[in-house]
């Protein structure tokens, strides 16, 4: 199985737009796990230490952390009922490095991502305030604003492309979400920008795949179709049906047309709950470190290079806690996906918290710890967990 998947990403290198082939590891897809042929080092998770922010405010609580890329420094969105503040913390030192106040409270809403620019010297969340709210960009150094952008709708679910050149991010406009779906990218020396519409998908994600192509997943529509469909443009050849869940790979410069292939069939599903639900829920997108692979939903794993989806959980897995929900960080490698799940209130206890092997679709290992967020240092050493109100739990790895 390692040596045919080899072959396949050597002959896949050699064409420029990835091409649908068949699943190399189906996991649970088709009932049993694939086997891999390579012994991993499972990770060996253990507490490293707290750290206690509580005097920024003992009721704020920590709802996203992330590493700068030099992982000395942990960027943070931090919030109570009234206000949202961004706070860089130096872990080194263990003291607190800028605090930031942006414009509206908004770190309780969801498609709000704080990113680091590749090079560590700038800062930035997506506008999920009202529209009409300049999308900031701050030094984290020093907490100043380093550039201030006017939007005319909603940009949200920021992220850097590998080399810090471009910045991409959801768009839409409250008042005419239907209209004005899609996704922009600024060019971060003149902050000029282009706007790319969804083409009637109703998007969940998009984020940037292999390099300097993007992502983009969500509901086809009976607009969708107005756009047109062919089997040149579909990895697989399947035609999306009305409410299919479609992924749509897009090369912004134009030079390769777009390739579209469908997550989902439309019928829903029955599970756990009781109640119906859609068989593919968007969320959060999540990229390893090279972009070939992205968790577009806890429970599969999207492969760019084959536009395969591969499940790896069942929803009602999902649903009962088996398989933790809340938030997801690949290893540097790639190899492992971590796992955050939901600290039971009242407990006293953190959440319970899994390590999955991408290569298997097998839960390798699983800790406890932590309330909110999760990210993985860059060098794969340290796990950072919102510890709840006003702290940060460090794991070594």
């Amino acid at each position: 199985m390692l040596n045919r998947r080899k072959i396949l990403s050597a002959l896949l290198s050699l064409v420029n737009y990835p091409a649908a082939a068949e699943t190399l590891r189906p996991m649970n897809s088709s009932g049993e796990p694939a086997v891999s042929n390579t012994t991993p080092n499972v990770p060996q998770i253990r507490h490293e230490r707290t750290i206690d922010m509580s005097s920024l405010g003992s009721r704020l609580w920590v709802v996203e952390v992330t590493y700068s890329p030099d992982g000395r420094f942990l960027g943070l969105i931090m919030a109570d009922t009234a206000k949202t503040e961004i706070v860089v913390w130096d872990i080194e030192t263990d003291r607190l490095q800028a605090r930031i106040a942006p414009l509206g409270n908004f770190g309780l809403g969801p498609h709000t991502h704080l990113r680091w620019n590749p090079d560590g010297t700038s800062i930035a969340v997506g506008n999920a305030g009202p529209p009409d709210y300049p999308m900031q960009i701050w030094d984290p150094m020093t907490g100043a604003i380093v550039k201030e952008l006017s939007v005319d709708r909603q940009c949200s679910r920021i992220s850097f492309n590998r080399d810090g050149s471009k910045c991409l991010v959801m768009t839409t406009l409250f008042r005419k979400p239907d209209d004005l779906l899609g996704f922009r990218i600024y060019d971060t020396n003149s902050w000029a920008f282009d706007d790319f519409d969804a083409e009637g998908l109703t998007i969940g994600a998009v984020t940037w795949a292999l390099g300097d192509l993007v992502l983009m997943a969500g509901t086809w529509t009976s607009r969708s179709a107005g756009w047109g469909w062919s089997k040149e443009l579909s990895a697989t050849g399947i035609e999306p049906k009305l409410l299919d869940t479609v992924a749509r790979l897009i090369d912004p410069s134009g030079a390769l047309p777009p390739k579209t292939v469908v997550l989902s069939p439309s019928a829903p599903a029955t599970i756990a709950s009781g109640h119906p639900v859609k068989t593919f829920n968007i969320g959060d997108p999540v990229s390893n470190m090279k972009g070939d692979r992205i968790s577009l939903d806890v429970g599969s794993i999207f492969d760019v290079k084959t536009m395969q989806n591969w499940v790896y959980s069942k929803g009602d897995e999902i649903l009962t806690g088996i398989i933790p929900s809340e938030t997801q960080a690949f290893s540097p490698d790639g190899r492992y996906l971590y796992l955050k799940g939901a600290a039971k209130q009242g407990s006293g206890r953190g959440g319970s918290n899994a390590v999955l092997d991408t290569e298997t679709g097998e839960i390798v290992t699983r800790f406890v710890g932590g309330d909110a967020g999760l990210a993985v240092r860059p060098d794969g050493r340290q796990i950072a967990i919102g510890g709840g109100y006003a702290s940060v739990e460090l794991l070594s790895v």
